[in-house]
């Protein structure tokens, strides 16, 4: 039976994922049975792949590496400033901003490091409105 093109993505995306982690044979074996119950990568499903995939991520999360981009790394600046002063209550900080992102400029980027992918025109109205979102929080109150 041939495997669709999505089920051949995530198999690619799973051994990329564990090469970066270093993992064993073992390591893949045990991730796949305890995700899936499955002794195989080729025994699984399409939801079966995304299982095993957010294991490993679960397992070894990939180190982020800063952007060389200014324009990126000022968004981060200003997220994490108005992390700090409490405006961001979400647990998974990256996540949220990740969502924050997508909705402003209307991309699909799935984690912080796709940020980088930013293009200046889309990062500009994003920084504009976290620094607008930080002056309404300096502001004092009127009642």
């Amino acid at each position: 039976m041939a495997k669709s093109t999505e089920w051949t993505v995530l198999n690619k995306r799973i051994r990329a994922a564990e090469k970066a982690a270093a993992m064993t044979r073992a390591d893949h074996e045990d991730v796949v049975l305890s995700a899936t119950g499955k002794a195989s990568l080729g025994d699984c499903n399409v939801a079966e792949m995304r299982k095993v995939f957010a294991a490993i991520e679960a397992r070894h999360p990939r180190p982020f590496k800063a952007s060389h981009k200014g324009y990126v790394r000022k968004i981060f600046a200003l997220w994490g400033e108005l992390g700090r002063q409490g405006a961001i209550r979400a647990t998974d900080k990256r996540a949220a901003l990740v969502s924050y992102v997508n909705r402003m400029a209307g991309t699909k980027y799935r984690n912080a490091g796709q940020l980088s992918w930013l293009t200046p025109s889309e990062a500009s109205p994003i920084i504009e409105a976290l620094k607008d979102w930080l002056a309404r929080l300096e502001q004092p109150d009127v009642a």
